[in-house]
């Protein structure tokens, strides 16, 4: 099998939303190729797979569980008038250390992430670009959702 017909399979799986380690399973049983997890991975990065469709989405509570003490980050959150909304992803796309989505005040939103050389990323949703106080205002609400350990 030629690489480019190994990652047309791959592209397809992961366009069904097969996850990476039934993918891994489907190659071998299937069409006989071994890669180990982390080829596999870097593999998926290059075809720019949708990561997102892999993040589970985080319930949201119903009116009478609130208060319970136990709030999820980012869950169910509405962004209010003149705030920010962070939320993190459960799971994280190769080489990113942490990511999530953020919404503006402005409107405007993205994805972000923090790789493992401590490099922060953002890629914007839509058309609409984030302010340079929307920026000040992510990049306050994340240090304190770090220092605070809520990541």
């Amino acid at each position: 099998m030629s690489e480019q017909e190994r990652n047309k399979i791959i592209a397809r799986l992961m366009a069904e939303g097969v996850e990476l380690p039934q993918v891994q399973t489907i190659l071998k049983d299937e069409h006989g190729v071994s890669l180990t997890y982390m080829e596999l991975r870097m593999i998926a990065l290059d075809l720019e797979v949708n990561w997102e469709q892999f993040d589970t989405p985080e319930p949201e509570p119903d009116d009478e569980e609130e208060g319970g003490g136990e709030a999820e980050e980012g869950a169910g959150e509405d962004v209010a008038p003149g705030k920010v909304s962070v939320t993190l992803n459960t799971v994280h796309p190769p080489g990113a250390m942490l990511s999530g989505q953020v919404t503006f005040a402005s409107g405007a939103s993205g994805d972000w992430y923090i790789d493992q050389m401590q490099r922060f990323g953002f890629t914007p949703k839509g058309d609409a670009e984030p302010t340079p106080e929307d920026m000040q205002e992510f990049q306050t609400e994340l240090q304190q959702m770090l220092q605070s350990g809520a990541i």
